[in-house]
C-alpha cells in the first residue's frame, strides 16, 4: 500500500471514532437527563414520602427536609406554619433550602416532625410550630437570616 493510501485509511478511521464518540456521548446524556428529572422534587411541599435515594442526593447538595408526621387531630394552622416555613428560612442569598414532606399518619396519637440534613437527623413531637424552630435552626446547612434574628432576639 502506498503511504498516501495509508495516511486516508487512518485518517478516515480517526474521524469515525471520533464520530461515533460524540453520537454516544449525546445519548448517555439524554438518557441520564431523562432518569434525573424522574427522580427530581418538583415543589418543596410534598405530600406523602420520598424515597432514601432521593432524600440523600438531595441533602448532598444542602437542602434540608422536615418530614411532619400529622393525624386528624392535627390543627389545620399547624401544617399551614409549617407550609411556609421553606419561605421563612431561605439562605442568606434568598434560596430556599428546606424541602417539607407531609406524610398522614392516623395510627400515631402525636404530630411529629423529623429533620434530616448533611449536619444529621433529629426528630422532634410537635405541639405548635415554634416547637421546631431551634432544632431546624441548629440543623440547617446554611445559617437562615430568620435563625439570626430568633436568636438575637433571644427567642431561641
Amino acid at each position: 500500500m502506498k503511504k498516501s493510501t495509508k495516511k486516508i485509511i487512518l485518517t478516515m478511521l480517526i474521524v469515525f471514532t471520533m464520530s461515533v464518540s460524540v453520537f454516544a456521548y449525546a445519548l448517555m446524556s439524554m438518557t441520564r437527563d431523562q432518569n434525573n428529572r424522574q427522580n427530581m422534587i418538583t415543589s418543596f411541599i410534598v405530600d406523602g414520602n420520598v424515597s432514601n435515594e432521593v432524600k440523600q442526593r438531595y441533602i448532598q447538595q444542602g437542602i434540608t427536609f422536615l418530614t411532619l408526621y400529622y393525624n386528624e387531630n392535627t390543627s389545620d394552622d399547624l401544617v399551614s406554619l409549617v407550609e411556609d416555613l421553606p419561605a421563612r428560612f431561605t439562605t442568606s442569598f434568598g434560596e430556599y433550602q428546606i424541602i417539607i414532606i407531609k406524610v398522614y399518619d392516623n395510627e400515631t396519637n402525636q404530630t411529629y416532625a423529623v429533620l434530616e440534613s448533611i449536619n444529621g437527623k433529629e426528630m422532634v413531637n410537635v405541639t405548635k410550630a415554634d416547637d421546631m424552630i431551634k432544632p431546624l435552626c441548629a440543623i440547617l446547612s446554611y445559617p437562615s437570616i430568620e435563625c439570626v434574628s430568633n436568636i438575637s432576639e433571644g427567642n431561641i
